[in-house]
């Protein structure tokens, strides 16, 4: 059996910190790389030149998954032969670190920790995504930051009484809303382009409730999974921050939350059609009003709601066929 080691990065913007656990034990500090094209090789030259010194033919890096600053790097590592590249969520780490008894909080440290964590729990290793899916990703993502910087706006405007400045805040107005037609031009554009995107596109618009952006971020911030390209309910669940989570101990009994530990981005995503769906989906409707006769808080029959227009999501995904009120009458088994 050939030899595995096991590689931690810890990413930030500026700089990479590598840390690489062989297989006789040890784990060691690599240094830090510069986060740029040229650093980024310097420490795949480096973690390779290290994995010859003991004859190990692969080495499973682990990335800290934080957003832009680590995609660089994910995309080198995957050109890398004999290697496995994962994402791991930094929470997970940190949960890991505590039940270590890891008392210290350095860039060092924590690159030991996660090679240490990639060599215990040995992460699935991320499914690749195509070219164009990261586009519409990176539209979408752009235009939801363009919207809420546009919110921003509006709500200090609020608080402005002088009309000289009101006049300029209007004018920043008109320049976000302007971007975000464009962005929605850009994003109709690339899936006139990419079939494939359009058709789930428009299987997610035939759920009451779901309209084209929201779609589209719902399609580009579902959780990716290997295997047959279906969604896992539970995964998704998880992912959007929607599972729920309750804490119990002795006599104490906890209230049931959300775990909020997830993509934000699609959690809230799903705010708005969730109000939307309540009036018009019957599926949704009939899970928002049951919940209420129950004596459950209007809250918590919204935050169902959102689960619930989610799972809905990924059944029409998964099925590749549009919404349809009677498909559990029709089939029962599904």
């Amino acid at each position: 059996m050939s030899k595995t080691i096991y590689a931690g990065i810890d990413v930030s913007k500026a700089k990479l910190d590598l840390a690489m656990l062989f297989p006789n034990g040890s784990c060691r500090d690599m240094g830090e790389f510069e986060n740029i094209k040229d650093g980024i090789h310097s420490m795949i030259a480096k973690a390779s030149k290290q994995a010859k010194k003991v004859r190990a033919k692969h080495i499973h890096f682990a990335v800290e998954s934080t957003g832009k600053y680590s995609n660089a790097v994910v995309s080198a590592l995957r050109n890398e032969n004999g290697s496995t590249v994962s994402c791991v969520n930094p929470a997970q780490v940190n949960y890991f670190g505590k039940m270590t008894m890891v008392r210290t909080k350095t860039d060092k440290v924590d690159a030991k920790l996660i090679a240490t964590f990639c060599s215990v729990t040995k992460p699935q290793p991320i499914p690749e995504t195509t070219p164009e899916f990261k586009k519409l990703r990176e539209l979408s993502r752009h235009r939801c930051y363009l919207v809420q910087q546009c919110a921003h706006q509006k709500t200090y405007l609020e608080s402005v009484e002088d009309v000289t400045l009101r006049q300029s805040i209007l004018s920043i107005i008109d320049q976000f809303k302007a971007m975000i037609k464009e962005v929605d031009g850009l994003i109709s554009q690339h899936l006139k382009s990419h079939g494939s995107l359009a058709h789930n596109v428009d299987l997610l618009c035939s759920i009451p409730g779901i309209a084209k952006q929201t779609a589209v971020t719902i399609l580009t911030e579902l959780h990716p999974e290997r295997g047959n390209g279906k969604y896992t309910k539970s995964v998704q669940s998880a992912h959007s921050g929607l599972a729920p989570s309750k804490r119990e101990s002795g006599a104490f009994k906890g209230v049931e939350r959300i775990s909020k530990t997830g993509n934000a981005l699609l959690r809230k995503s799903l705010y708005m059609p969730a109000m939307n769906a309540m009036r018009n989906n019957p599926f949704v409707k009939e899970l928002y009003d049951r919940l209420l006769a129950k004596g459950k808080k209007p809250k918590v029959a919204l935050i169902a709601s959102m689960r619930k227009l989610l799972m809905i999501s990924i059944g029409v995904l998964n099925n590749q066929t549009p919404f349809d009120p009677h498909w559990v009458s029709i089939h029962p088994n599904a």
